[in-house]
């Protein structure tokens, strides 16, 4: 198969995660607001592929106040590539809630 007849898939595997609080009851996040990362065209070429799972904080207003690496793809730039996706995504505000919560969610990275 040569280079140019591979196509790229990502999979999130979060569609809808719980989003924990210690002040608010539990809500689920929904991950259809969040747009598909690139795949970096670096990463293409080399054929990199691989699963990065990202810590994030979402903020009452249900902007992503920061995100963390938890496990690498092993590619600097794909786990990069999903941590700035991540930051592009808005949920749903939760009026009630006071304060930040954490969450995960796992990005696969892969080529067929």
């Amino acid at each position: 198969m040569s280079r140019t007849s591979l196509s790229h898939t990502l999979v999130l595997l979060a569609a809808s995660v719980p989003l924990l609080s210690a002040a608010a009851e539990p809500r689920r996040i929904d991950f259809t607001s969040c747009a598909k990362p690139a795949y970096p065209q670096a990463d293409i070429t080399a054929q990199n592929e691989g699963a990065v799972t990202l810590r994030f904080l979402v903020k009452p207003d249900g902007t992503v106040a920061d995100s963390q690496v938890k496990q690498s793809s092993g590619h600097p730039t794909l786990d990069e590539a999903a941590r700035e996706a991540l930051s592009k995504c808005r949920f749903s505000a939760a009026p009630k809630a006071k304060q930040n919560a954490w969450t995960a969610v796992q990005y696969v990275w892969a080529l067929k």
